[in-house]
């Protein structure tokens, strides 16, 4: 504790020297501006000390009531530096508190900036050793372990005298964990251990290394070295770190017997009392994997008829859930314990968990009362209420529905066996699709591999796969389980393959009119897949943006929404363009009329892409237009037919002589920022592609990416 002396000596002399120079008359304010924010820092250090000591996991994230405090001594630090700068004589005080400060609160940039301000601006100061410690500290806390490592380093060398009580080698150890080195760290802090004075702090080292050691799983190792430290009735916290820790490791390597007495011993141990539902929760876990689950669910329901500590009721009440649902098949008791886990429980995994849960058994119920109705005979009399607890898809077939509940079962409730079940009664049930038996034998064979751990028998269902269904893609994952070359085409592949042409096209071809009919192409080819509603949205964006042909625009748009009406590509993207070709369309219509009435003028001729309903030719051609679009491709001889900006100048030269003005220029036109052409996640260039359909890669994900206009 050498810093905390050196600091307390220095804040006595600090202050007997502000009251005499008070007493001489000089900055009484300024003084006290001083002495208001060292209080203030004070009562926060006293307040945080006593938190860690009785509390440690709740001190993670501090309570305002000292947080406040901390600030209030920054503040007032701040005010010291800013409103008296000629009083540098105190300066350096103010900004090591400063630092100080907002290290504990944990703004470890602030913190990091006042320590080196400190430094550069007072080298003569007294504070100079013990900054250079809480800097290193700050740049651990930022994460910026080679400042640290460096700077703790710069201590041993300049300050060695900081190191009497081991404190920089075990902030060493820390960096040297955070590299994950924690070979590494337990060698430095092995090498401490000779030199170390005190019984306490022997303690502390110990119990660093037994807890790297458990990191490792090297159970028996942490073991002996906590077996081997002090025990000094006086640091009980320390005292009870230790033993909570060799009560995990008797846990972790099957000794129950061993582990429930000192279970037992550190609840008799009153020095403990603050931890006792810590201890009683372990307790309940080692009955749990003993097999004692009558005990276990005594010990776990006397934790849950607590007042205090919500955390641990919590997950005391997740543990409930876990034995009603594994041990004793009771999904609704379940569900109620999960349920009280997810409102109670501060461990976000274990909440999580705990609602997703929930939800799955929720889900569960519904299809079991769907697959009894339909499997049962209708009785028109019967009354009885099977409303389904949440929405399910009514339409599905008992088979598809029982798929669904394996995935429950595997997914979400950790249920193997009982997913294996569902999936089992799918492949032997001959009636089944074909498609769906080898989803569920797949499924299996993941099961057996991953969770059962029985490698044989999961080879044997893969090699299934790849015999009986060669062209899927569940064959392919086959091969890649097995660790064969793939050689397997899905029509997964097919359709990525053929967007990324159809993109290559466009995007480096710059050959808009045969991109739209190779996208068009593609969402006939493949009307099931996801690559359908982007392929038609592709085709109607380069006829909206570049080939400029409003009606075909207007055509693709709409045919999307209609086979496609709750994609978000629907949703978000062509219901809007769509609206605003419309009233592009019904402007240039109102323009072409008014054009008409004027005296001696001649009738316009309107493109086949202008307004369809400004005359029956027009409309005509229009709709030909677009339903040749849609069903063959766009016409040969599209009069807005080009490549790049050959295409724009083509329709220009058009517009120029038919009369027409640009959509833009119009006025009443509705205009948005320019809306974005989808692409491929990883790119669309034929190498890539290439090296795609070699290497058998997966099907990215739908992304909408600017087009070579945009960029």
């Amino acid at each position: 504790m050498t810093n905390s002396r050196n600091s307390n000596r220095l804040s006595t002399h600090a202050g007997i020297a502000l009251l005499l120079v008070c007493i001489h008359g000089f900055g009484c304010a300024f003084l006290n501006t001083f002495y208001n924010a060292r209080t203030a820092y004070r009562t926060a250090r006293r307040e945080h000390t006593r938190l860690l000591r009785t509390s440690p996991d709740s001190a993670a994230e501090l309570p305002p009531e000292i947080t406040d405090q901390y600030e209030r001594a920054i503040v007032k630090s701040a005010k010291v530096l800013e409103v008296y700068p000629k009083q540098k004589k105190w300066h350096d005080d103010a900004l090591f508190l400063m630092g100080r400060a907002a290290f504990y609160k944990g703004e470890m940039p602030h913190a990091i900036r006042r320590f080196r301000r400190l430094q550069r601006e007072f080298p003569a100061s007294p504070y100079i050793p013990e900054s250079y410690l809480y800097l290193g500290k700050a740049y651990l806390g930022n994460d910026n372990l080679v400042k640290a490592d460096e700077t703790f380093q710069f201590v041993m060398e300049h300050y060695p005298e900081l190191n009497d009580n081991e404190e920089v080698t075990l902030l060493m150890a820390q960096v040297a964990i955070k590299r994950e080195g924690k070979a590494q760290a337990i060698a430095l802090l092995e090498n401490t251990l000779a030199s170390v004075r005190t019984p306490e702090k022997k303690m502390e080292i110990l119990l660093q290394i037994a807890r790297l050691y458990m990191d490792l799983g090297r159970f028996e190792k942490a073991t002996s070295v906590l077996e081997s430290a002090p025990r000094r009735k006086k640091s009980p916290e320390l005292l009870f770190q230790i033993d909570f820790a060799l009560l995990s490791c008797h846990g972790a390597l099957r000794k129950d017997t061993k582990a429930l007495a000192l279970a037992d011993r550190m609840l008799k141990n009153r020095q403990y009392v603050s931890h006792y539902l810590e201890i009683r929760l372990k307790k309940g876990r080692i009955l749990v994997k003993a097999g004692r689950i009558d005990e276990a669910v005594d010990v776990f329901e006397q934790i849950t008829r607590g007042t205090t500590s919500p955390g641990l009721r919590g997950e005391a009440w997740y543990e409930l859930g876990r034995i009603y649902q594994h041990e004793r098949g009771d999904f609704a008791k379940a569900r109620e314990c999960y349920e009280q886990a997810a409102s109670l429980a501060t461990d976000e995994e274990i909440r999580e968990t705990a609602q997703t849960r929930v939800r799955a058994i929720d889900e569960m119920d519904s299809y079991r009362l769907f697959l009894a109705d339909r499997m049962a005979e209708k009785d028109t009399t019967d009354t009885t209420d099977t409303a389904s607890t949440v929405t399910i898809d009514t339409t599905a077939s008992p088979n598809l529905t029982r798929y669904k509940m394996g995935e429950i079962f595997w997914l979400h409730l950790d249920e193997p066996d009982s997913a294996l079940q569902y999936f089992s009664a799918i492949t032997a049930d001959t009636a089944a699709k074909d498609s769906l038996q080898t989803q569920a034998l797949y499924a299996r064979a993941w099961i057996t591999l991953n969770m059962k751990k029985d490698t044989l028998g999961a080879d044997s269902m893969f090699a299934r796969i790849i015999k009986e269904n060669p062209a899927s893609m569940f064959a392919k994952k086959s091969q890649q389980e097995l660790g064969i070359p793939v050689t397997v085409r899905t029509r997964e592949d097919s359709a990525r393959f053929a967007y990324i042409e159809a993109e290559n096209r466009y995007h480096e071809d710059g050959d808009a009119l045969a991109a739209t009919k190779a996208y068009l192409k593609v969402a006939r080819a493949y009307p099931d897949m996801d690559v359908a509603p982007r392929s038609m949205y592709a085709a109607a964006w380069l006829c909206d943006n570049v080939l400029h042909k409003n009606v075909t625009a207007r055509r693709l748009y709409q045919a999307l929404c209609d086979s496609f009406p709750g994609s978000d590509l629907c949703q978000k993207e062509a219901k809007p363009r769509l609206q605003i070709v419309e009233d592009t369309l019904e402007v240039l219509k109102a323009r072409r009329q008014e054009e008409e009435t004027k005296p001696g003028a001649r009738p316009a001729t309107a493109t086949a892409n202008d307004d369809p309903q400004a005359s029956g030719e027009t409309d005509r051609a229009g709709e030909d237009e677009a339903d040749a679009m849609l069903e063959d491709g766009p016409p040969a001889d599209d009069d807005a037919a080009g490549k790049g900006a050959d295409a724009k100048q083509a329709e220009g030269r058009e517009n120029e002589s038919s009369g027409a003005v640009s959509p833009a220029s119009q006025p009443g036109i509705t205009t948005r920022k320019k809306s974005r052409m989808p692409r491929s996640r990883r790119g669309g260039g034929a190498a890539e592609a290439q090296q795609k359909k070699s290497a058998g890669a997966e099907s990215p994900e739908p992304e909408t990416q600017p087009s070579t206009q945009d960029r």
